[in-house]
This record gives C-alpha cells, structure tokens and sequence, in this order.
C-alpha cells in the first residue's frame, strides 16, 4: 500500500522498523497485522507530515476506532464460521 505508511509500521519481523508499533502500541499492531485489510488503515498514519499540497494522506481521527471493529467483527466472522463446520 504505497503512501499510506503501512509499510512503515508493518515492516518485515527482522527488521527494527516493524517492532517499534508492535512494542509501543500492540493492540493496534494485532488489528492491522492478524485482521482483514481495509480501507481505514490507510488512514492511520499522517503520511504528509511537511503539509506539502498534492501529497500524503491526513489522518482520519476515527480510523483506529473503525480498523479495531472491523478486526472485532473479522474475529466474530471466523468463530462463527468454526461452529458451522
């Protein structure tokens, strides 16, 4: 997800850019690593912190709310779908 600073903070596990969400803010690292992708992660983080025109995304005050109900509804979605089978 170019420009949306997903990358930034879900990087590969080996390296120190992906541990510093996961060591400061774990609950929020779980949702976008273990839940379904979606549109309000691109949102999280303020991609355009010099405010130049044309660029970046601004962060939406409301996405960290939407991405841990999506996640609560994802995980309510797989139990269900566990006690069908």
């Amino acid at each position: 997800m170019a420009g949306t600073g997903l990358y930034e903070h879900l990087d590969h596990v080996f390296t120190t850019r992906g541990w510093w969400l996961w060591w400061n803010d774990y609950e929020l690292w779980k949702w976008l690593a273990k839940g379904p992708m979606n549109s309000y992660s691109w949102r999280l983080f303020d991609t355009n912190p010099l405010q130049m025109p044309g660029r970046g995304r601004k962060v939406w005050a409301g996405a960290r709310k939407a991405v841990e109900e999506a996640y609560h509804i994802f995980e309510d979605f797989k139990a269900k779908q566990g006690k069908v089978d």
